[in-house]
């Protein structure tokens, strides 16, 4: 069973011990830039990458802060996530 948990500059999963997926951030001023996600080949498909978004996304949300997804998965989650579009930097509605 997969566990999530919010650290400092990332979400991770573990799969018992084992990391098995991250996603990396850093907090700019009212800016959140997500800049790297990364899962294990074994949990791939799963859904863990999208959640360790999903986490830091609304993270980010709770404090009053926008996102810059500058990692290609986590602007992917965006695209499939219209809710979030209010909180995306440089948003064009």
């Amino acid at each position: 069973m997969i566990e999530y948990k919010m650290m400092e500059g990332q979400s991770a999963a573990f799969d018992g011990e084992t990391l098995v997926g991250v996603c990396q951030f850093k907090d700019e001023g009212k800016t959140r830039v997500i800049d790297h996600t990364a899962v294990d080949i074994s949990t791939r498909g799963k859904g863990v990458a999208a959640e360790l978004v999903k986490m830091v996304v609304e993270d980010a949300i709770a404090k009053k802060l926008t996102v810059d997804p500058q990692c290609s998965y986590a602007a992917a989650m965006f695209d499939k996530n219209p809710e979030w579009i209010l909180y995306r930097k440089g948003r064009k509605i």
